[in-house]
């Protein structure tokens, strides 16, 4: 993904094949798992080094990040 307003770019990687993709998707949309639970955290991007230290500290399950245009 491109970030152009500032040139950056995010790289990631991930472990699981597209089985474990689909599997997951298809436990997500059938309601099997449930996902609000496992948000812990809402921040803004300005914040992120919270939820990063949350993550490291084990006190958060799921950081969900926000971008804020205001911020």
């Amino acid at each position: 993904m491109t970030i152009t307003a500032w040139n950056k770019s995010i790289i990631g990687h991930m472990a699981y094949d597209s089985t474990s993709w689909r599997n997951a998707i298809r436990l997500l949309a059938s309601g099997a798992i449930k996902v609000k639970p496992m948000i812990t955290h809402r921040i803004g991007l300005s914040q992120w080094r919270e939820g990063f230290d949350a993550m490291v500290d084990k006190t958060a399950i799921k950081v969900i990040m926000t971008y804020d245009f205001d911020e």
